[in-house]
């Protein structure tokens, strides 16, 4: 396991930004505005009071941009204990919808942010480094709202889930229909 106090106070000294370490590449002002009030809500085209994220799920903390900067992976582990700058996502999204995340999408492809979609951070293949590349900004797209029971055929005994539900979330969601994954 790693000591996220110990780590976090490493990363804030090395995170490697464009703009300095420990900052995210864009503030959090235009990152939180750029996203929660340039997403507006189905069918109402782009205007800035319409917005539909919230400002309070777009998170730009060193120690969320740290939990969301990789998996588990040895690699990813190895590299958060290492000295030295750390690649991390300029913020964190957490959409609650399709609709949501269709309309961050549409924004951070037109503002040319690079997206890194986050599910319950257990990649173990390096999928969750936050590549920059040419983007001015890369977010982390935290899928963790996204985790109801979305259909359930009781004859077919199959079921589907929001990207951000856990094995043991969806035992419970399950459970209330008297299902289980096992």
């Amino acid at each position: 396991a790693i000591n996220l106090a110990s780590t976090a106070l490493r990363f804030s000294r090395c995170c490697r930004s464009p703009n300095g370490a420990g900052r995210p590449s864009r503030s959090t002002r235009e990152i939180s505005s750029t996203v929660s009030t340039s997403v507006t809500s189905k069918g109402s085209g782009r205007t800035n009071s319409a917005a539909v994220i919230g400002d309070e799920h777009v998170d730009t903390t060193q120690e969320t941009r740290l939990v969301h900067a990789g998996g588990k992976s040895t690699f990813d582990l190895l590299r958060r204990r290492a000295e030295g700058p750390q690649e991390a996502p300029d913020a964190v999204v957490a959409p609650a919808d399709h609709d949501e995340t269709l309309a961050v999408l549409r924004v951070c492809s037109e503002q040319r942010i690079a997206v890194v979609p986050f599910g319950g951070g257990t990649s173990v293949v390096g999928g969750l480094t936050p590549l920059r590349a040419d983007f001015p900004a890369v977010i982390a797209l935290d899928l963790r709202r996204l985790d109801q029971l979305l259909t359930l055929d009781t004859d077919s005994r199959t079921a589907t889930f929001g990207a951000g539900v856990t094995g043991p979330r969806a035992e419970e969601l399950l459970a209330a229909h008297g299902f289980s994954l096992g």
